[in-house]
């Protein structure tokens, strides 16, 4: 039996066949084979996506983290229900994201940014942001 699966019913493709005509895909608990003709890039991605983002604090400093939705991320960091280091260096800023496939991937990441010194994960956000420390 045939089903004809709607990209809004939350299909995620997990691997092409028959170089882009066709894709196997997972919509709950099935798997499908769509046809690729008519999707776009964006419709392939992935629906849970890993993100690394950097936020400027209070104080200066710039702290590097881990999230699934950088926004409600954020917002946490600033309710003082984000992490220990930045709940007293409210309010924080997002300076920086990149969002990754895979959640091994964003953290491989997010290790590498913090061991940056300063001045790099300035470079990296693509501006100098100042420090209020002395």
């Amino acid at each position: 039996m045939r089903r004809t699966f709607n990209l809004q019913d939350q299909a995620v493709v997990v691997g092409a066949i028959c170089h882009g005509v066709n894709a196997v895909c997972r919509v709950g608990s099935e798997i499908a084979v769509l046809n690729c003709t008519s999707l776009t890039w964006a419709d392939t991605m992935p629906l849970v996506r890993h993100f690394v983002y950097i936020v400027h604090c209070a104080d200066g400093s710039l702290y590097t983290g881990y999230a699934k939705d950088v926004t409600a991320r954020v917002a946490a960091h600033n309710r003082a229900r984000g992490a220990k280091y930045t709940a007293s260096r409210r309010p924080v800023t997002l300076v920086y994201s990149r969002w990754f496939m895979s959640v091994g991937a964003a953290l491989k990441r997010e290790y590498a940014i913090k061991q940056l010194p300063r001045a790099e994960k300035e470079t990296l956000i693509g501006r100098k942001v100042r420090s209020k420390r002395r």
